[in-house]
């Protein structure tokens, strides 16, 4: 089959490779749709980190059509749209022992550590329905199944934020995650969103769901910014979705005492923090890996949050490098999509 190789920064090749080989618990996917995350984008651009630590097949927001069922697999049959959430239990944990594999503390994620779905076909390891595999209705494209997983993790992050709806919420990065966070918020009522991005384009993208204000860090600091337009007050909570250092420390310059900063953003780099700060001013720091894929679908189906219209460009497989350019331009890209 064909797959889109990493081979090193701004390294990666249409090569012909073996079909994934399936165990009794795994099923093959024909992917139709795969987005290019912030996650890839770091890999492409410096190599393997901490989160990729290994060259391989990437891509791990996909929907595609179930082509082979392993013999130990219930409720999946061949032919079923769906999109995955794709892990590998390491089978030795706490959790693993007890019979809960998705709260595995040693996964290997699809995408990650095991190839992915920039390719023609995806091995799912694990395969359980509405655990690592969800069905897709016919009411949505395969592009906007591919959208599932970044719409999660913003999902994701404003549930682990837990707001009220006087709260002031800052979030900062407009690529899908956090745009799709942005509309998270307006569907728990959260009125005063502000959002900080440098890019135009993604900044209008979300000017365009109404939000209270728009700030472009190119001309005005944020945290600034934010002291401006809360009279003083700052953030209940900061949702950061860049990974940039730079912005994580403008988060916590602009969170209110007894505030609380998600993190989203999968950083290239180690990150100083100065933990006193956090003591001083008694803000609440939370990781925000994760999310439901069941409420991110039913809330597309629902029209709730809507991402077919952020998605900007779409590339064949042959063309996987000019993609990865493409969505290294955040003036003129939101989300790209590859469709082998």
């Amino acid at each position: 089959m064909k797959a889109a190789v990493f081979h090193g920064p701004k390294d990666i090749r249409v090569e012909w490779v073996e079909e994934p080989t399936l165990g009794p618990g795994d099923v093959l996917v024909k992917v139709k749709a795969c987005g290019i995350c912030g996650s890839d984008i770091h890999l492409y651009k410096s190599g393997p980190n901490t989160l990729n630590p290994q060259a391989h097949i990437m891509g791990h927001e996909f929907s595609g059509e179930v082509v082979e069922v392993g013999s130990r697999v219930e409720g999946i049959r061949a032919g079923q749209r769906v999109v995955i959430g794709g892990f590998e239990a390491c089978g030795e944990c706490r959790w693993c022992r007890s019979g809960v594999s998705y709260r595995c503390s040693n996964k290997s994620l699809v995408g990650y550590e095991a190839d992915g779905a920039f390719a023609e076909y995806v091995r799912v390891p694990n395969a359980e329905i509405g655990i690592t595999v969800f069905p897709l209705s016919d009411a949505l494209s395969w592009d906007v199944g591919a959208t599932v997983e970044p719409v999660s993790v913003g999902l994701f992050s404003v549930k682990r934020a837990d707001p009220r709806p006087e709260d002031t919420v800052v979030v900062l990065g407009m690529g899908m995650i956090g745009l799709s966070a942005v509309q998270a918020l307006q569907a728990r009522e959260v009125s005063n969103i502000i959002v900080s991005e440098i890019s135009t384009k993604r900044r209008q993208a979300a000017q365009a769901f109404g939000i209270t204000a728009a700030i472009d860090p190119k001309s005005a600091d944020p945290a600034v910014a934010v002291e401006e337009i809360t009279s003083g007050e700052m953030a209940d909570i900061v949702i950061e979705c860049t990974g940039n250092p730079s912005v994580f420390r403008q988060a916590l310059d602009m969170v209110r005492g007894g505030g609380k900063v998600m993190q989203v953003g999968v950083f290239q780099q180690l990150v100083k923090l100065d933990m006193n700060l956090l003591l001083r001013r008694n803000i609440t720091l939370r990781g925000c890996l994760g999310g439901s894929f069941t409420t991110a679908l039913e809330l597309l189906e629902s029209e709730k949050i809507r991402t077919e219209h952020l998605i900007t460009h779409r590339f064949p497989l042959e063309e996987a490098p000019t993609a990865f350019e493409a969505q290294l331009n955040t003036d003129e890209s939101i989300k790209v999509i590859i469709k082998p």
